[in-house]
């Protein structure tokens, strides 16, 4: 897939260098509408996708990290720190495919079984993202094959969800980023300082890297699918890397149209039962693709070393159990257990 723009952003600003002065009044800001019982913040943990690549068989939140311990409860545990220290509202979403609904659901019920629900969340609830046809290479259907719509396909079961009115505010981020943070007080805080509809967090590019990107345009900011340094599209310098970790007003996420937003095509490998095609091609919705519906977003500079430690193959691995080890999120009578 190569380098690819989409619709640029209109009016935003990143925060990568900003002033002490502002981050300790983002960081007040943030912990007052956190610590206000009536404000109400969803959590919403996109693991739709199968980790099979991973030979982990299901959602990619059963990998395990250590032992007992997946991804799943790596971020029930953050989960669970976020709703200790705060007065306000915690909703969890759990969003799941017709793929890996099953595994989750098991998952939850098992972890709930033995543990009390309002000690990570006021409530929780599972939303299942739609699907789509697979096609083949001249744009026909195979059958009645279809393959999950994406993290893009988020927005409409969101929405429908009972808690979804109850939430001021939503935290949306990739299951498969165990360093994931959400709801950050100095982040929140600058979100709702600078009115933003949409704030996203971002890293600094490796030299060389080819990455998910936000970049800058006359007071203008540019979404790139895919950015490629070796193309000389953009300068390196004006890149943000993107983390797939997104706060949005809940007011943002009722306005969006969803029929605007691209469908993105990927040629793959053939499932068991589709022989005779070479290639299949899948669709999907992308989360970022309807920022351009706004006028009000961000993009918010983190450190990658404490927020960004991706899974998405075997190479990722070691780094994401070295984080887990480093991180001190559980205690260690739970490590031993």
């Amino acid at each position: 897939m190569g380098s690819k723009t989409i619709a640029p952003f209109m009016s935003t600003k990143c925060h990568a260098h900003t002033d002490e002065t502002d981050i300790c009044r983002w960081t007040t800001v943030g912990k007052e509408a956190l610590d206000n019982e009536s404000n109400g913040f969803g959590v919403v943990m996109m693991g739709g996708g199968e980790g099979s690549r991973l030979g982990c068989k299901g959602p990619k939140g059963l990998f395990v990290v250590d032992r007992k311990t997946n991804l799943f409860d790596v971020h029930m545990e953050k989960l669970k720190q976020l709703k200790g220290r705060v007065k306000a509202l915690i909703y969890l979403f759990f969003m799941t495919s017709a793929f890996t609904r099953e595994k989750t659901e098991d998952f939850v019920k098992e972890f709930f079984g033995t543990r009390k629900v309002t000690d990570y969340c006021t409530d929780y609830e599972i939303i299942v993202q739609g699907n789509m046809p697979i096609l083949d290479l001249e744009g026909n259907t195979i059958g009645d094959f279809n393959s999950p719509n994406g993290n893009g396909g988020v927005y409409i079961p969101l929405r429908e969800a009972a808690h979804f009115s109850k939430c001021q505010y939503f935290n949306l981020f990739s299951v498969d980023n165990i360093a994931a943070t959400f709801f950050e007080e100095s982040i929140l805080g600058c979100m709702i300082d600078q009115k933003y509809d949409v704030l996203n967090q971002a890293v600094n590019p490796n030299k060389g890297e080819k990455v998910g990107a936000f970049t800058f345009r006359d007071d203008q900011s540019v979404v790139i699918e895919e950015y490629d340094p070796s193309s000389g599209m953009v300068d390196t310098k004006d890149v943000m890397g993107n983390i797939c970790n997104h706060m949005l007003t809940g007011e943002f996420i009722k306005s969006i149209d969803v029929s605007k937003m691209e469908i993105h095509k990927a040629e793959k490998s053939p499932k068991e039962g589709m022989e005779g095609h070479s290639k299949i091609v899948k669709q999907e919705l992308f989360v970022f693709d309807c920022f351009d519906q706004s006028n009000r977003v961000g993009v918010y500079c983190v450190d990658r070393e404490t927020h960004f430690v991706p899974l998405k193959s075997e190479a990722d691995v070691k780094p994401m159990k070295t984080w887990f080890l480093n991180s001190g999120i559980f205690s260690n009578k739970l490590l031993e257990d």
